[in-house]
Protein backbone atom coordinates (compact mmCIF):
# COMPACT_ATOMS: atom_id res chain seq x y z
CA UNK A 1 0.00 0.00 0.00
CA UNK A 2 1.76 3.46 -1.33
CA UNK A 3 1.55 5.81 1.76
CA UNK A 4 0.85 9.22 1.10
CA UNK A 5 3.79 12.10 1.80
CA UNK A 6 3.59 15.84 2.70
CA UNK A 7 -0.14 15.57 2.12
CA UNK A 8 -2.80 18.47 2.04
CA UNK A 9 -6.22 18.54 2.95
CA UNK A 10 -8.75 20.78 0.97
CA UNK A 11 -12.26 22.22 1.61
CA UNK A 12 -14.57 22.26 -1.98
CA UNK A 13 -18.22 23.36 -2.05
CA UNK A 14 -20.12 22.86 -5.47
CA UNK A 15 -23.41 24.55 -5.51
CA UNK A 16 -26.00 24.22 -9.12
CA UNK A 17 -24.37 21.13 -10.26
CA UNK A 18 -20.92 22.80 -11.37
CA UNK A 19 -18.55 25.32 -9.79
CA UNK A 20 -15.24 26.69 -10.48
CA UNK A 21 -13.59 26.62 -6.86
CA UNK A 22 -10.34 28.42 -6.22
CA UNK A 23 -8.02 26.21 -4.56
CA UNK A 24 -4.60 27.06 -2.23
CA UNK A 25 -2.33 24.68 -3.67
CA UNK A 26 0.71 23.54 -2.09
CA UNK A 27 3.72 25.59 -3.49
CA UNK A 28 5.62 22.69 -3.82
CA UNK A 29 4.80 20.97 -7.78
CA UNK A 30 6.02 17.73 -6.81
CA UNK A 31 2.17 16.51 -5.75
CA UNK A 32 1.00 13.99 -8.12
CA UNK A 33 -2.24 12.13 -6.55
CA UNK A 34 -5.62 13.18 -5.74
CA UNK A 35 -8.27 12.19 -3.64
CA UNK A 36 -11.80 12.79 -3.24
CA UNK A 37 -11.49 11.64 1.15
CA UNK A 38 -15.43 12.60 1.98
CA UNK A 39 -18.45 13.99 0.45
CA UNK A 40 -21.95 15.12 1.34
CA UNK A 41 -24.71 15.04 -1.65
CA UNK A 42 -27.87 16.55 -0.48
CA UNK A 43 -30.14 14.45 -2.74
CA UNK A 44 -32.40 17.38 -4.06
CA UNK A 45 -32.52 16.09 -7.54
CA UNK A 46 -36.19 15.41 -8.59
CA UNK A 47 -37.44 11.99 -10.20
CA UNK A 48 -39.25 14.85 -12.64
CA UNK A 49 -38.11 17.28 -14.52
CA UNK A 50 -37.46 18.48 -17.81
CA UNK A 51 -34.58 16.51 -18.15
CA UNK A 52 -36.40 13.49 -17.76
CA UNK A 53 -37.79 12.30 -21.47
CA UNK A 54 -41.80 11.10 -20.22
CA UNK A 55 -43.72 8.68 -22.39
CA UNK A 56 -45.63 9.57 -25.28
CA UNK A 57 -49.58 7.96 -24.30
CA UNK A 58 -51.76 6.23 -27.23
CA UNK A 59 -55.04 5.18 -26.91
CA UNK A 60 -55.65 2.06 -29.55
CA UNK A 61 -58.93 3.21 -30.69
CA UNK A 62 -57.68 4.32 -34.00
CA UNK A 63 -57.51 8.25 -34.99
CA UNK A 64 -55.93 9.12 -31.79
CA UNK A 65 -52.67 11.16 -31.50
CA UNK A 66 -50.05 10.25 -29.12
CA UNK A 67 -49.53 12.57 -26.63
CA UNK A 68 -46.69 13.05 -24.02
CA UNK A 69 -46.96 12.72 -20.40
CA UNK A 70 -46.61 16.12 -18.67
CA UNK A 71 -45.97 15.40 -14.45
CA UNK A 72 -45.11 18.33 -12.88
CA UNK A 73 -41.52 18.44 -12.05
CA UNK A 74 -40.95 17.54 -8.16
CA UNK A 75 -40.42 14.44 -5.83
CA UNK A 76 -42.56 11.85 -5.37
CA UNK A 77 -43.71 8.91 -3.28
CA UNK A 78 -45.16 5.63 -4.29
CA UNK A 79 -48.61 6.95 -3.61
CA UNK A 80 -48.32 10.35 -5.31
CA UNK A 81 -46.38 8.91 -8.43
CA UNK A 82 -49.31 6.58 -9.09
CA UNK A 83 -51.94 8.98 -8.33
CA UNK A 84 -50.25 11.62 -11.04
CA UNK A 85 -49.98 8.93 -13.26
CA UNK A 86 -53.22 7.61 -13.23
CA UNK A 87 -54.77 11.41 -13.74
CA UNK A 88 -52.18 12.16 -16.88
CA UNK A 89 -53.86 9.11 -18.32
CA UNK A 90 -57.59 9.80 -18.12
CA UNK A 91 -57.06 13.29 -18.91
CA UNK A 92 -55.61 12.30 -22.29
CA UNK A 93 -58.54 9.75 -22.80
CA UNK A 94 -61.29 12.40 -21.43
CA UNK A 95 -59.59 14.77 -24.41
CA UNK A 96 -59.92 11.79 -26.81
CA UNK A 97 -63.80 12.20 -26.34
CA UNK A 98 -63.03 8.32 -25.04
CA UNK A 99 -64.99 7.23 -21.20
CA UNK A 100 -61.99 4.92 -20.78
CA UNK A 101 -61.50 5.05 -16.60
CA UNK A 102 -57.92 3.99 -15.98
CA UNK A 103 -56.67 2.82 -12.65
CA UNK A 104 -53.02 2.48 -11.22
CA UNK A 105 -51.96 0.68 -8.67
CA UNK A 106 -48.86 -0.70 -6.42
CA UNK A 107 -48.50 -4.15 -5.09
CA UNK A 108 -46.26 -3.31 -1.90
CA UNK A 109 -45.28 -6.80 -1.69
CA UNK A 110 -43.89 -7.40 -5.00
CA UNK A 111 -43.26 -4.01 -6.38
CA UNK A 112 -44.68 -3.87 -8.98
CA UNK A 113 -47.39 -1.21 -10.89
CA UNK A 114 -50.38 -2.57 -12.91
CA UNK A 115 -51.97 -0.05 -15.09
CA UNK A 116 -55.96 -1.39 -15.70
CA UNK A 117 -59.02 0.06 -17.00
CA UNK A 118 -62.64 -0.41 -15.80
CA UNK A 119 -63.96 -1.47 -19.36
CA UNK A 120 -65.96 -4.31 -20.10
CA UNK A 121 -64.38 -4.73 -23.45
CA UNK A 122 -60.97 -3.75 -22.40
CA UNK A 123 -59.12 -1.49 -25.03
CA UNK A 124 -55.57 -1.81 -25.10
CA UNK A 125 -53.33 1.31 -25.60
CA UNK A 126 -49.60 2.19 -26.45
CA UNK A 127 -46.85 3.12 -23.30
CA UNK A 128 -44.25 4.13 -25.32
CA UNK A 129 -40.33 4.86 -24.16
CA UNK A 130 -38.27 3.97 -26.75
CA UNK A 131 -35.73 6.44 -25.32
CA UNK A 132 -32.46 6.45 -27.62
CA UNK A 133 -30.55 8.90 -24.71
CA UNK A 134 -30.15 6.87 -21.75
CA UNK A 135 -29.85 9.44 -19.15
CA UNK A 136 -33.64 10.51 -19.92
CA UNK A 137 -34.33 6.50 -18.95
CA UNK A 138 -35.43 6.97 -15.37
CA UNK A 139 -39.08 6.79 -15.98
CA UNK A 140 -39.34 3.25 -17.38
CA UNK A 141 -37.74 2.29 -13.85
CA UNK A 142 -40.40 4.01 -12.07
CA UNK A 143 -42.40 1.98 -13.49
CA UNK A 144 -41.11 -1.55 -14.00
CA UNK A 145 -40.78 -1.31 -17.40
CA UNK A 146 -37.07 -1.73 -19.50
CA UNK A 147 -35.40 1.09 -20.33
CA UNK A 148 -36.78 0.43 -24.01
CA UNK A 149 -39.95 -0.63 -24.01
CA UNK A 150 -43.07 -0.57 -26.25
CA UNK A 151 -45.78 -1.77 -23.82
CA UNK A 152 -49.19 -2.96 -25.52
CA UNK A 153 -51.76 -3.57 -23.11
CA UNK A 154 -55.66 -4.66 -23.37
CA UNK A 155 -57.77 -4.80 -20.11
CA UNK A 156 -54.61 -5.19 -17.59
CA UNK A 157 -50.94 -4.99 -17.78
CA UNK A 158 -48.14 -5.70 -14.96
CA UNK A 159 -45.10 -4.05 -14.78
CA UNK A 160 -42.54 -7.19 -15.25
CA UNK A 161 -39.73 -5.83 -13.31
CA UNK A 162 -40.19 -4.27 -9.58
CA UNK A 163 -40.68 -0.33 -9.48
CA UNK A 164 -37.41 1.42 -8.80
CA UNK A 165 -37.95 4.88 -7.97
CA UNK A 166 -33.94 5.90 -8.08
CA UNK A 167 -33.84 8.85 -10.30
CA UNK A 168 -30.00 8.12 -10.88
CA UNK A 169 -28.72 4.80 -9.83
CA UNK A 170 -24.72 6.34 -9.93
CA UNK A 171 -23.69 9.52 -9.54
CA UNK A 172 -20.13 10.77 -10.27
CA UNK A 173 -18.00 13.55 -9.24
CA UNK A 174 -15.89 14.93 -11.79
CA UNK A 175 -13.40 17.72 -12.06
CA UNK A 176 -10.29 18.86 -13.84
CA UNK A 177 -8.41 18.51 -11.04
CA UNK A 178 -7.65 14.97 -12.04
CA UNK A 179 -6.72 12.27 -14.77
CA UNK A 180 -8.47 9.24 -14.28
CA UNK A 181 -7.46 7.13 -17.26
CA UNK A 182 -9.30 8.53 -20.29
CA UNK A 183 -11.94 10.60 -17.64
CA UNK A 184 -11.95 13.10 -15.35
CA UNK A 185 -14.02 11.52 -12.89
CA UNK A 186 -13.15 11.70 -9.37
CA UNK A 187 -15.77 9.65 -7.68
CA UNK A 188 -18.40 7.45 -8.28
CA UNK A 189 -21.46 6.88 -5.64
CA UNK A 190 -24.06 4.12 -5.55
CA UNK A 191 -27.30 5.80 -4.42
CA UNK A 192 -29.19 3.16 -3.11
CA UNK A 193 -32.12 3.17 -1.78
CA UNK A 194 -32.59 5.87 0.30
CA UNK A 195 -35.33 7.98 1.88
CA UNK A 196 -36.44 11.27 -0.59
CA UNK A 197 -34.99 14.28 0.75
CA UNK A 198 -32.02 13.01 2.29
CA UNK A 199 -28.05 13.00 1.93
CA UNK A 200 -25.97 10.66 0.81
CA UNK A 201 -22.76 10.57 2.62
CA UNK A 202 -19.43 8.83 1.91
CA UNK A 203 -15.93 8.62 4.04
CA UNK A 204 -13.04 6.93 2.22
CA UNK A 205 -11.18 5.01 4.77
CA UNK A 206 -8.03 4.54 2.73
CA UNK A 207 -7.59 7.45 0.06
CA UNK A 208 -5.60 4.57 -2.41
CA UNK A 209 -8.71 3.32 -3.66
CA UNK A 210 -10.38 6.41 -4.71
CA UNK A 211 -6.84 7.96 -5.53
CA UNK A 212 -6.17 9.62 -9.36
CA UNK A 213 -3.61 11.18 -11.19
CA UNK A 214 -3.32 15.03 -10.27
CA UNK A 215 -4.03 16.33 -13.48
CA UNK A 216 -1.85 20.12 -13.00
CA UNK A 217 -0.93 21.32 -9.56
CA UNK A 218 0.25 24.52 -10.41
CA UNK A 219 -3.14 25.98 -10.95
CA UNK A 220 -5.07 27.46 -8.81
CA UNK A 221 -8.74 27.34 -10.49
CA UNK A 222 -10.85 24.17 -11.06
CA UNK A 223 -13.99 22.98 -12.32
CA UNK A 224 -15.80 20.56 -9.66
CA UNK A 225 -19.14 19.00 -11.40
CA UNK A 226 -21.88 16.73 -10.48
CA UNK A 227 -22.73 14.31 -12.80
CA UNK A 228 -24.81 11.13 -13.80
CA UNK A 229 -22.91 7.67 -14.67
CA UNK A 230 -23.36 9.42 -18.51
CA UNK A 231 -21.51 12.39 -17.95
CA UNK A 232 -24.43 14.38 -17.82
CA UNK A 233 -24.93 17.63 -15.16
CA UNK A 234 -27.41 16.65 -12.53
CA UNK A 235 -29.54 19.90 -11.31
CA UNK A 236 -29.21 20.10 -8.18
CA UNK A 237 -32.13 22.45 -7.40
CA UNK A 238 -30.12 25.13 -5.67
CA UNK A 239 -28.43 22.99 -3.57
CA UNK A 240 -24.85 22.71 -2.50
CA UNK A 241 -22.77 19.51 -2.16
CA UNK A 242 -19.64 19.15 -0.56
CA UNK A 243 -16.07 17.76 -0.70
CA UNK A 244 -12.69 16.82 1.37
CA UNK A 245 -9.75 16.51 -1.20
CA UNK A 246 -6.47 15.29 -0.58
CA UNK A 247 -3.47 16.02 -2.31
CA UNK A 248 -0.15 14.60 -1.93
CA UNK A 249 3.00 13.36 -3.01
CA UNK A 250 3.51 9.60 -3.88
Amino acid sequence: MSKPLNSKVLHVRVGHSSDKVKLDMPATNTYNRVSCNFCNIPKSFYMIDSDLEQPLFLENTGGNPAVRLNMADGNYNQFQFITELESQLNTISAANGNSFAYQVSFDSKTNKMTISSNEAVPTGFLLTLNISDPAKQAFARYIGSSHFALITYTGSWTSPFPSNFQRYENVQVRSDICQNGDNDILLTLHMGDSPYYDTVQYTVQDPNFTKCTLANNRKGTYQFRITDEWGESINMQGQSAHFTIGVWYE
